[in-house]
């Protein structure tokens, strides 16, 4: 039931988001007024962010939950079919996608604070190259940890010790089909996360402050109800706030996860626990959907995207109101037409009597 809930959730989170960010891209390369063209990059950043992260779910579908009070890592996805592929080793590939799409909204405040604030000139090519020599050295280094310090050792690389999870999973002990562990918490393993989270907290205070300051200062330099750059400026800030606060969905079931396993080692007992364990395991679902709420969130606070997708809808309707329309014309026309024949047809039938009548009178008086 767990894996299928899993699994059910990731597909529907990739169709919907693949729709969404694939829109959302269109909107931005064809739809774009010109003062969002130096930012237009950021948010195409963010579209393929969320449509690697899709793929990396829909592959991979990690479930996470505790053995006899120690974390681990289960993958549901297709990829765990591949035996010649190492499981912790797709969980790597996975935690640096995860890593590099949330610590990816940080370098792109730090750039609009330096575009709008500093008046830096910064090309497309100069903030990638950057994005890529520090975001992604970053993510690699803080997936690394977590992979040695996840990694596990050889009698604990088949789940699981407790039945319950087993039954859980829905496996019932076939070698054919075994559910590998792709991460079990080691000796250090909290002090990793220890470390993630100390990055985390330095990314959002970042945020906060670069929010601030941006803020601030489009409302002293624009006036955000007649100039339409400041007007943007502030929609994109609040775009990009919103969607950096959504990483959360993922992190804070983290925490909850390691810290109730380091502090109840005695969480599987019996049966009773079950559903306490089936929370754990749902409760990092959210995952799936980030990438699905991303695009949502740009075109509800972006005005320009989300007019241009009511004028596509409203044009829509007026163009099936006005076949309809021109349908009933037509059918209108028709028994106008029909009625205007029938008239004139009575009409003929009439003056065609009134003439036999008067050219044969008698013939008529006798009748």
């Amino acid at each position: 039931m767990i894996r299928e809930i899993n699994q059910a959730s990731a597909i529907s989170a990739f169709s919907i988001g693949v729709i969404f960010n694939s829109l959302l891209i269109w909107l931005i390369l064809r739809k774009s007024p010109k003062e969002m063209r130096v930012f237009s990059h950021i948010l195409i950043q963010t579209c393929t962010a969320d449509l690697i992260t899709l793929t990396s779910n829909l592959l991979t579908q990690p479930i996470y939950t505790a053995d006899k009070g120690v974390s681990i890592v289960v993958l549901n996805g297709l990829l765990r079919h591949i035996g010649w592929i190492p499981h912790n080793l797709i969980l790597f590939i996975w935690d640096n996608c995860f890593f590099f799409s949330f610590f990816g909204f940080t370098s792109q405040f730090i750039y609009r604070y330096l575009i709008l604030n500093k008046n830096m000139n910064i090309t497309s090519k100069e903030y990638f190259i950057a994005l890529f020599c520090t975001i992604f050295t970053m993510d690699f280094i803080l997936a690394t940890l977590l992979y040695y310090a996840g990694y596990p050792d050889a009698d604990h690389k088949i789940c699981c010790s407790s039945d319950v999870i087993l039954q859980l999973l829905d496996w019932d002990r076939n070698n054919d089909d075994p559910i590998r562990i792709a991460q079990r918490a080691g000796d250090y393993y909290s002090y990793v996360w220890l470390i993630v989270t100390i990055c985390i907290t330095l990314a959002y205070t970042i945020i906060f402050i670069c929010t601030y300051v941006m803020r601030k200062f489009v409302k002293k330099n624009f006036n955000s109800n007649s100039n339409k750059l400041g007007e943007i400026n502030q929609q994109l800030t609040l775009n990009m706030f919103i969607q950096s606060l959504l990483p959360l969905l993922a992190i804070i079931p983290v925490w909850f996860t390691l810290i109730f396993s380091t502090f109840n080692t005695k969480l599987i007992g019996n049966s009773k626990d079950t559903t306490l364990i089936i929370f754990m395991m749902l409760i990092r679902l959210p995952i799936h959907w980030i990438a699905v709420l991303n695009p949502l969130v740009t075109v509800l606070t972006v005005k320009h995207y989300k007019n241009v997708i009511r004028s596509v809808l409203l044009h829509n309707q007026s163009l099936i109101s006005t076949s309809q329309n021109t349908q009933n014309v037509i059918i209108v026309n028709k028994i106008n037409r029909q009625l205007n024949n029938n008239n004139s047809t009575r009409i003929d039938n009439n003056r065609a009597l009134s003439i036999v009548n008067i050219q044969h009178p008698q013939a008529v008086l006798q009748n």
